[in-house]
């Protein structure tokens, strides 16, 4: 409202003072007013449309947007801008500790959009990985009845790591070598290397899809895959209902009260499928 007021604000001015109301025209500093709001809220908006999307991953974004709000914020704030003030110290007070919320670190961490990027604090990246690892000797061990033989199945039944029988000849020594190293391989260990080779990973463009990167390394990091199909999600919020019911509100109207249901769904399910398009 106050964008579009702001851009079509001589107009507004003009048409004012034709009718003879020109003592309800805005003086110079409520315009600079609304200017300055323009610009505190503007990043809010882009933010709120970037968590109620419906077709892509939004729960990593949680902790980088906050930062990028306070940021933003605190920049306006210091060029004096007093609604920035306001809303810097609102952040403050709503997102204290937001990176020590498990879920939104382990998803953030996990989105190969951001990784560390993400956090601002290193030592939450540290305790993130720690119960990630954790989670990831969990996801393993619950496999089978023990942790000593589900390390070893789970190793030796990875494509990374699958085996023939011992070789012959002059071969012999040194496939059974190997044989005895890989065996020796415990569950902690193959964590700590998907793990790690996850953090080393060059980051991808934001425009590319999270949930399609993982599916290619899905052979190689088997134990982090799975927990990264378990975090990167969705925000639930109701835009998606408020949206439906506003398409309805366009579709069923007074002069259109005679419509079926079924045709009315129909209608609904166009609408949605060509706005994704």
């Amino acid at each position: 409202m106050l964008d579009r007021l702001f851009k079509q604000i001589q107009a507004v001015t003009t048409a004012l003072c034709v009718l003879g109301t020109h003592s309800i025209c805005l003086d110079d500093d409520v315009q600079n007013q609304v200017e300055q709001a323009i610009a505190a809220l503007q990043p809010f908006e882009e933010v709120t449309k970037e968590v109620s999307t419906e077709n892509s991953v939004s729960l990593s974004k949680v902790i980088p947007l906050t930062t990028i709000l306070t940021t933003v914020s605190s920049d306006l704030s210091r060029e004096g801008n007093a609604l920035a003030g306001h809303l810097v110290e609102q952040c403050k007070k709503r997102f204290v500790n937001i990176e020590q919320n498990y879920p939104l670190a382990a998803s953030a961490f996990l989105d190969p959009r951001f990784k560390h990027l993400a956090f601002k604090n290193t030592d939450t990246i540290q305790v993130t990985k720690g119960k990630l690892l954790n989670e990831m000797k969990n996801v393993v061990s619950g496999v089978g009845s023990s942790e000593t033989s589900v390390s070893t199945d789970t190793v030796s039944e990875s494509p990374r790591t699958q085996t023939k029988s011992t070789g012959t000849g002059i071969w012999k020594i040194l496939d059974f070598t190997r044989e005895q190293a890989e065996k020796e391989r415990s569950t902690g260990t193959e964590c700590h290397v998907e793990l790690g080779g996850h953090s080393e990973e060059l980051t991808i463009t934001r425009d590319k899809n999270p949930l399609d990167w993982w599916k290619t390394r899905e052979h190689i990091m088997s134990n982090l895959s799975k927990c990264a199909k378990k975090y990167l999600g969705n925000v639930a919020t109701s835009v998606p209902s408020e949206r439906l019911f506003s398409q309805a509100g366009l579709v069923v109207s007074d002069r259109r009260s005679c419509l079926k249901p079924e045709n009315v769904e129909m209608m609904l399910f166009l609408n949605s499928y060509l706005k994704q398009k």
